[in-house]
């Protein structure tokens, strides 16, 4: 159970942040999202792993450094956190949450912009897990 929490916690600060960072813009929005991730990996890496994305213990998993039995549970935790997140900071900014993108939306470059980023940040924490022996972004 706690290893759920700190997924749960993990992913809800992360998202939380993305989306005010995103929200408001700057050029400071990439360092605080990196630096929230930064944290919470600190906070909870020693605990669950610090995956805060489904797609991290998917891979993870697949490397054969994750149970079986906590991936169902890890991924609950972190879609509701990040849902709960996403409805806090639109309830903070006063915005309306958008579930489906907008109607003249070419959903193949965001597709794509999004395998390719998740790719990244897998290979890397399976990089990371592989040369430090341990799993998760640590």
């Amino acid at each position: 159970m706690k290893k759920l929490l700190v997924e749960f916690i993990g992913t809800f600060f992360l998202i939380l942040t993305v989306v005010v960072a995103v929200k408001l813009g700057g050029a400071m929005a990439p360092l605080a999202i990196g630096s929230i991730l930064m944290v919470m990996v600190y906070a909870g890496g020693h605990i669950s792993g610090a995956h805060y994305n489904p797609a991290v213990t998917l891979a993870v998993w697949m490397r054969g450094k994750c149970d079986t039995s906590d991936v169902p549970g890890y991924i609950v935790a972190q879609l509701a956190g990040g849902v709960l997140a996403a409805l806090t900071g639109s309830f903070l900014l006063g915005t309306k949450v958008h579930v489906l993108p907008a109607t003249n939306l070419d959903v193949l470059p965001s597709l794509l912009a999004e395998f390719l980023g998740t790719f990244a940040l897998c290979w890397v924490v399976l990089h990371t897990a592989t040369s430090k022996g341990t799993s998760g972004n640590s």
